[in-house]
């Protein structure tokens, strides 16, 4: 009968949603994609797979955190017998994020609406009783109601209204009172300070690690779009787009992404943010200016190669940094139009590779 009951809330609540009213306008149908044999996808799924898990990707980190911390809660709740365990579990689920950033948004947005929520639920309890099935489930539809498009507004609010639903919703069936809302709030911060402990203590990104070969990446991709560039430039003939152009602007989106994912973790270096957005930055600007000017003979393959060798120079700098060896020099000015662009591509990412191996503030550097 469980099942049952619960495969008519389902069918139920899916016939709610086909109503535009309920569930929204229908979304235009999605362009259907060409179908690739499943021979040739598990290849590249694997290579995928192996990367993420080499890197340390957040999302796998998140999966294992998010596993071992509800399993393991729920291992130890049962044993200590702490009245609805499952509350906690949920409060993991619900505020376990991916990062330390989002993880902190969402805790303090749930245990606010949690902590509001159980008020408002306090205050229902006597008047709840004194009414009939009936229209408690209009008041459950009618909070249900208010949740649902808060939720999209702010995650903070739909714990406001979504928390006197589920134990009205219980209340169905058994006698709700105070000490169910007192242990529902309990357990909902019991399950946020397990989430934000796991997100601290389990498997810690190790993102500024990660950075001087992210860096690299870069510099070497821009070297070689510049070495296309003198190339063309000497012997033709000129592209419709350059390909190197799109690999070096996919290097910058994964620097820039390391980036992000850097700056949500706890206590992030200030320094080395500026430094990784000065070198985001600058590799963008060098980039588009070349692209702009090289068809035109605003620069010469000399120039350009010049400058592809003092990135690439510059790269296996960064890639060979440690924390034993001083400081390194930084890189002489470069001559040509693209000069000051490269230079500063070059210092920046210089200060941010050594910054990101540096586990204290790092001394400034010698030019």
């Amino acid at each position: 009968p469980h099942l049952a009951l619960c495969a008519a809330g389902c069918l139920w609540a899916a016939a709610l949603l086909m109503i535009p009213f309920f569930g929204g306008p229908f979304a235009p149908e999605p362009p259907s994609s060409p179908r690739v044999a499943p021979r040739s996808r598990l290849p590249r799924h694997y290579r995928s797979l192996r990367r993420a898990v080499s890197e340390r990707d957040p999302k796998v980190l998140y999966g294992l955190r998010l596993c071992a911390t509800v399993v393991v809660a729920l291992v130890v709740l049962h044993a200590v017998a702490l009245p609805h365990a499952t509350w906690a579990l949920m409060g993991i689920v619900t505020t376990l994020r991916p990062s330390w950033g989002q993880t902190k948004g969402r805790v303090i947005k749930r245990l606010i609406g949690v902590v509001a929520g159980c008020l408002l639920t306090a205050a229902l309890i006597v008047p709840a009783q004194q009414l009939s099935p009936v229209l408690v489930c209009v008041l459950i539809a009618i909070l249900g109601g208010i949740a649902r498009p808060l939720r999209q507004y702010n995650y903070g609010f739909w714990p406001i209204f979504a928390t006197p639903v589920m134990l009205l919703l219980i209340g169905l069936a058994d006698t709700l009172t105070w000490i169910d809302v007192a242990e529902r709030l309990s357990n909902n911060i019991l399950g946020a300070l397990l989430a934000v402990a796991a997100t601290l203590l389990l498997w810690p990104p190790r993102e500024q690690r990660l950075l001087p070969e992210r860096i690299t990446g870069l510099l070497h991709a821009e070297a070689r779009y510049l070495e296309r560039a003198a190339f063309v430039i000497e012997d033709g003939p000129q592209p419709v787009r350059e390909g190197n152009f799109d690999k070096a602007a996919a290097a910058e989106a994964d620097l820039a992404h390391a980036r992000d994912r850097l700056a949500e973790q706890p206590h992030p270096p200030a320094q080395l943010l500026m430094d990784l957005d000065q070198t985001i930055t600058s590799a963008g600007a060098l980039r588009t200016l070349v692209h702009a000017g090289w068809r035109e003979g605003a620069f010469t393959s000399a120039d350009l190669l010049a400058i592809a060798g003092a990135l690439r120079a510059t790269g296996a700098a960064c890639s060979a940094l440690d924390l034993e060896q001083a400081p390194p020099v930084m890189p002489a000015a470069l001559p040509g139009p693209a000069g000051a662009h490269a230079s500063t591509l070059a210092d920046a990412a210089l200060r941010s590779a050594y910054a990101s191996v540096t586990p204290v503030r790092a001394p400034p550097l010698h030019r």
